[in-house]
């Protein structure tokens, strides 16, 4: 049932994630991205392990909104550094094949950082 919402949310969008693409896609129809219940698993299943905390990870701190918003450039995901790493083809995160998030899970993130990476 997840995965059919987050296929509706995402159809008729075409989000390429190839390292560095600047495009814009029109957000209009598409519904908001909850924080809280959407993206927020996405960061504490996939990024928590190694980032959660100033002791490891690079001193991030992926399990909490704070955290992940010292990452996030509000409205535009092109210029944000998480968003930039998780769709790298060059040093993607998380490091590990198996770990390496999913384009649905890519395009969430997407259209949640474009939509103002509101806390909801």
């Amino acid at each position: 049932m997840l995965r059919f919402n987050r296929l509706k949310i995402l159809s008729g969008i075409a989000i390429l994630s190839l390292g560095s693409c600047t495009h814009k896609t029109d957000l209009t129809n598409v519904r908001s991205v909850s924080f809280k219940t959407e993206v927020l698993p996405i960061f504490q299943t996939n990024c928590s392990e190694c980032h959660a905390g100033s002791d490891h990870g690079g001193g991030k701190n992926f399990t909490n909104y704070e955290g992940i918003m010292k990452d996030i450039t509000a409205g535009n995901a092109n210029k944000s550094k998480i968003y930039s790493v998780i769709t790298s083809s060059i040093s993607r995160m998380p490091p590990s094949s198996h770990n390496a998030l999913n384009q649905d899970q890519r395009s969430l993130i997407y259209v949640w950082i474009e939509q103002g990476a509101l806390n909801n």
